[in-house]
């Protein structure tokens, strides 16, 4: 997938499927696996399935599903771009050779 064209009509598809996505399509281990990484990578270049994922990222933060109080969000963004109001965010470091075990192991488990 690296290096590859996505035409418009397909971005268009891929922001329209951001905002169905539901709390079982969260929980799908297949959200974890190299080639939803790589097919991610291409498609969130796009601006408009950029929106749709905030969109539906900050409702998630205001209204997690199942009426639960809270939620844990992780990623680059999510305190400052998705989430800056957030009452409480937790940065967690590790070496990058640490990071890459963890990566390793997520991708073998995969």
């Amino acid at each position: 997938l690296e290096g590859a064209a996505v035409d418009g009509e397909v971005l268009g598809e891929a922001a329209e499927e951001a905002r169905r996505i539901t709390g079982e399509d969260l929980a799908s281990p297949a959200l974890r696996e190299e080639r939803v990484a790589q097919g991610a990578s291409i498609v969130s270049a796009d601006m408009r399935v950029r929106a749709a994922l905030l969109e539906y990222q900050r409702d998630f933060c205001r209204s997690p599903p199942g009426g639960a109080a809270g939620a844990v969000l992780d990623g680059r963004d999510i305190g400052t771009v998705v989430w800056p109001e957030a009452p409480l965010k937790l940065f967690v470091t590790a070496d990058a050779d640490v990071r890459a075990h963890r990566r390793f192991l997520e991708l073998s488990a995969a």
